[in-house]
């Protein structure tokens, strides 16, 4: 993960590699300023999502390094690559491919009102404590701050008929609403599409359901067993094999010159950092 950041900072995109489309996109639209601090938090998600997917195909590495000697894990690794698959889709339906900059930033835009309406959800079951205040109400205030946001960019969100959710959003003046009720388990069917069943067959094993716990099991007489089934393992590791290298497969041309101002050249930067290593990172435009 370190070295692909490092790559994506090092690189110089090419002047019409979509990264830099966007950003004219961008500058071309109404209230462009306020706009690019809106693509600066859909640019953060997708990088976070793109942590979150490194971060379970290396668990699953590690996980499986180590079969000969402790033995293959008979369910982890199912929830380990459910989860990578799950941000995976996300990612591929934020990006975009072959789509306008619109798009994308309409579904970056719906994917933050939904997750903000989400994270209220959440966060009203926490009960206050005597060393910390219900989380409710500062959740409540981020998600208004969005609004308020989305509205300073003039970026339209539509509700329900009842008008109790936001149903859409609506980036450009009287064009397509993007809905804010995307499902990632219709995401992942289309993403992997040719890999019938797959999350079906992840979930029932990460949601301990008896059919997708069962091919593990083994009966001999009185008795019950349960071992690594190696198709199941199998499929795992190829998944993550495949996310591993879906990077190199997504990265934008670039030229060997540096003569594109940084700042310029994806639309915003931020600082990104661990226990073990630091890079300034040029978020790339999904």
């Amino acid at each position: 993960m370190q070295q692909t950041l490092t790559r994506v900072h090092d690189a110089t995109p090419a002047p019409d590699a979509w990264c830099n489309r966007d950003d004219r996109a961008l500058d071309t639209m109404v209230r462009a300023q306020a706009r690019r601090q809106v693509w600066r938090d859909c640019v953060l998600t997708a990088m976070s999502m793109g942590v979150h997917v490194a971060d379970h195909v290396r668990a699953l590495g590690l996980l499986l390094t180590y079969v000969r000697e402790q033995g293959a894990p008979v369910y982890a690794h199912a929830a380990l690559t459910r989860g990578a698959v799950e941000s995976a889709s996300w990612l591929w339906w934020l990006l975009a491919e072959g789509e306008p900059f619109a798009t994308r930033l309409g579904r970056g835009v719906a994917f933050l009102v939904e997750d903000a309406t989400l994270a209220i959800r959440a966060a009203q079951q926490v009960p206050s404590a005597a060393y910390m205040a219900a989380p409710g109400d500062g959740i409540k205030r981020r998600r208004q701050a969005l609004l308020d946001r989305l509205e300073d960019a003039r970026i339209e969100t539509i509700a329900d008929r009842p008008g109790t959710r936001l149903k859409g959003v609506r980036v450009v003046r009287g064009g397509e609403e993007t809905s804010t009720g995307t499902k990632v388990s219709t995401l992942v069917t289309e993403a992997f599409a040719d890999l019938p069943a797959l999350y079906d067959l992840l979930s029932g094993t990460a949601h301990a359901r008896a059919w997708g716990l069962s091919d593990s099991m083994s009966m001999h007489g009185d008795e019950a067993a349960w071992s690594a089934n190696v198709i199941d393992v199998s499929a795992s590791a190829l998944t993550g094999l495949w996310l591993r290298s879906a990077p190199e497969r997504c990265s934008p041309p670039t030229e060997a010159s540096r003569t594109t101002p940084a700042s310029r050249t994806c639309g915003t930067s931020t600082r990104t950092s661990t226990k073990r290593w630091s890079a300034t990172v040029v978020l790339p435009a999904f």
